[in-house]
């Protein structure tokens, strides 16, 4: 049991009790004469009075002897079952009543009672009181081996009409037969699905059996259970209270019936049950609960023990991360695959899915959960699903989702960083197909665009991502996405023809007038001498269409570079594929992850003895606070080059002025994720969805 997961008596009185709870419904909680009335009006089942004494004279004007063989004389505001008398029949002289088999009462005893109850002497405060008798509710001869002489209690937490956790209390000889675990009784944890009980404390302590005995306290399925919740919910729904102890006897006859409310329930339940309360009643909190049976149905759903719990060692089998499985339906039974993926809070159904096998209809509907979605906020709703994994049946809620079929094309599927794209995608509740751009073939036949690949794949929406040299063939892949109306993300770089081109690039930023090093590019070798003894040595070359510092070299002197050209030249690649930049001496070199509006930053430190300070090339990074100079130069860049999701490079110097270093089209994820501890590939997916064409 966790810490964050148990529910304190602050957290219970001011998170729950009192904003909860009406002052009217804690009144009539508070009397149990109050209670009785309440629950007889709205036909909750609760032990009848027989009689009740507001004042002296009511009790001598009372007739006792037309009093059943069987009562208990209470008091109204009795606290922790103080002041309560249970009389057994008659004794054998017919002269007063049995408390035990050698233990009786007569008249006076009981009318010498009702007046120290009227005195106060049982109630909160000592404040003036009434005494009632009640209609005794005997021992259930299922527990006549658990319970030691008197009547076992079921106590059941409800909120919000949902029964969340619930034990049951024996009587114990310590307790003299009293259900109070504070006077020695038996607190036994009862599983909320299935009525079974599961662990069971004495004084604070675990315990496995009744003390001094063999009997297992473990695995009693407890009778009559689905009427114990829904008589317990019903008795919450007309209380007046949004949280509160329901403490039940199982009449032999009659069933259920309400014998006490609290406003404020002891907490040691969360012991019994070795579970606390807190995360449970904080998952129910917000549910649009209809009735009592929708409560009950929620939480039998929801708060069934564990089935690890459940299992024994040599029961439990490895499963792998694709397991087959079959789910049960209303119209069909279907085998097939699903991904068992522990670090999801719930189980997800296709929405196709569970209409075809008719367990999507308006009564296997527990409730609609709002969730903010890449489509804005949606309702989605929660069903109940059978299904069998590994050769076991498995009783769980679904959260019902359109899983949307989405496309990754790129030049390198084995990157970790669509690795992360499809985990998060995953967890949004889509599914994904990454598609090798370099297997691709086009053909035009008969005036039809064909691209082989794509002709078995059904997505319904696609994201280009990569460094793609031939521009012409991946904008025609996506034309052909588009004519297939799939609706397609790739930051705009192919979209809108944007050329990935270090020249166009730094021309927009400079025609927006932001601060660049000193660039120079021309198609003569003379000419780009020329421009480097301008500069100054060393200077920065690099390729106009390469990024993650690839093709990047710092020049020291002429010579060098006359062999660098030469090397060009000796490859068939001339200069015009190479732009050269002063080399700027600076304090920090930044990256920005430019989303939409909002920016990340890191400060990356090169690896040593590198220039170069990439994440990809080994350097290390950290987190990094911008300043607002910095950031408006950032944004600026990204909207210069037309991108709304880019990550600028920038310079800063000693003297803190920022250079734009890069722009680029496509940036790295797992860098900014490390330094700055965000989900960026789940924000990009979700921009991404967002923003399509």
């Amino acid at each position: 049991m966790k810490l964050s997961t148990i529910l304190g008596l602050n957290a219970r009185a001011q998170i729950f009790s009192y904003p909860f709870n009406s002052q009217k419904g804690k009144k009539n909680a508070d009397s149990k004469i109050q209670t009785e009335k309440i629950l007889k009006k709205f036909g909750v089942p609760t032990p009848k009075i027989i009689k009740k004494f507001k004042k002296i004279g009511d009790i001598d004007k009372f007739d006792w002897e037309k009093l059943p063989e069987y009562f208990a004389l209470k008091p109204s505001r009795g606290l922790g079952g103080e002041g309560i008398i249970v009389v057994k029949g008659r004794n054998k002289t017919n002269t007063g009543w049995l408390l035990t088999k050698t233990q009786s009462i007569n008249e006076a005893d009981l009318k010498l009672h009702a007046q120290d109850i009227l005195e106060g002497a049982y109630s909160m405060g000592n404040v003036p009181d009434v005494a009632f008798i009640q209609e005794f509710v005997g021992r259930h001869p299922f527990f006549r081996k658990l319970a030691f002489r008197g009547t076992p209690d079921i106590r059941i937490i409800v909120f919000n009409k949902v029964p969340v956790m619930a034990m049951l209390r024996l009587p114990t000889k310590v307790s003299r037969g009293r259900a109070n675990l504070h006077q020695g009784a038996i607190g036994v944890g009862v599983d909320i699905a299935t009525g079974v009980t599961t662990r069971a404390i004495w004084y604070g302590k675990q315990i496995t059996h009744k003390p001094g005995t063999n009997i297992k306290l473990g695995g009693i399925k407890i009778p009559n259970w689905d009427s114990i919740l829904m008589t317990a919910s019903n008795a919450q729904a007309v209380s007046g209270l949004g949280y509160v102890g329901v403490d039940l006897f199982i009449h032999p006859e009659k069933g259920p019936m309400v014998i006490e409310l609290n406003a404020q329930p002891g907490l040691q339940i969360q012991l019994a049950n070795m579970v606390g309360l807190r995360r449970r009643l904080d998952r129910i909190h917000d549910l649009d609960v209809i009735d009592a049976e929708h409560g009950v149905k929620i939480g039998k759903a929801i708060f069934s023990e564990r089935l690890s719990r459940r299992v024994s060692k040599d029961e439990q089998k490895k499963i792998s991360v694709w397991e087959e499985v079959r789910i049960i339906g209303k119209l069909k039974n279907i085998i097939t695959y699903a991904k068992v993926d522990t670090g999801a809070w719930r189980t997800s159904i296709d929405k196709d899915l569970a209409k075809n096998l008719g367990i999507l209809n308006k009564k296997n509907i527990l409730w609609k959960r709002r969730v903010r979605t890449t489509q804005g906020v949606q309702e989605r709703p929660v069903i109940n699903l059978t299904i069998y994994l590994a050769g076991k049946k498995i009783r769980t809620l679904a959260s019902v989702t359109g899983r949307m079929k989405i496309g990754i094309i790129t030049t390198s599927p084995e990157q970790e960083e669509i690795s992360r794209i499809i985990e998060e995608a995953e967890k949004l509740g889509h599914s994904v197909k990454v598609i090798d751009f370099r297997d691709f073939t086009i053909k035009i036949k008969d005036n039809k665009l064909s691209v082989t690949q794509m002709e078995n794949i059904e997505i319904d929406f696609a994201i280009v991502r990569g460094m793609f040299m031939a521009m012409n063939s991946i904008t025609a892949i996506v034309d052909y996405l588009k004519s297939k109306k799939i609706k397609v993300f790739d930051n705009g770089v192919y979209t809108h023809k944007y050329s990935i081109n270090k020249i166009s690039d730094f021309t927009k930023v400079a025609i927006a007038g932001l601060p660049i090093p000193s660039t120079f590019f021309s198609r003569n070798p003379d000419e780009f001498l020329k421009g480097a003894d301008e500069f100054g040595y060393p200077v920065v070359v690099k390729s106009a269409k390469t990024g993650k510092g690839m093709g990047v070299t710092k020049i020291e002197k002429r010579e060098d570079l006359e062999k660098y050209i030469q090397d060009l030249k000796d490859q068939n690649l001339g200069i015009k594929t190479v732009i050269m930049q002063e080399f700027v001496p600076y304090k920090y070199d930044l990256r920005v992850f430019v989303l939409g509006e909002s920016l990340y930053a890191m400060r990356r430190i090169p690896a040593k003895g590198e220039f170069r300070a990439n994440f990809s090339l080994g350097g290390s990074v950290e987190p990094f606070e911008l300043s607002e100079k910095d950031k408006k130069t950032a944004k600026l860049a990204a909207e210069a080059v037309g991108l709304g999701i880019a990550g600028v490079d920038l310079l800063i110097k000693e003297n803190d002025e920022a250079l734009v270093l890069e722009v680029n089209h496509t940036p790295g994820m797992l860098g900014i994720e490390r330094a700055t501890g965000e989900n960026i590939t789940k924000m990009y997916l979700e921009y991404a969805l967002n923003h399509v064409e």
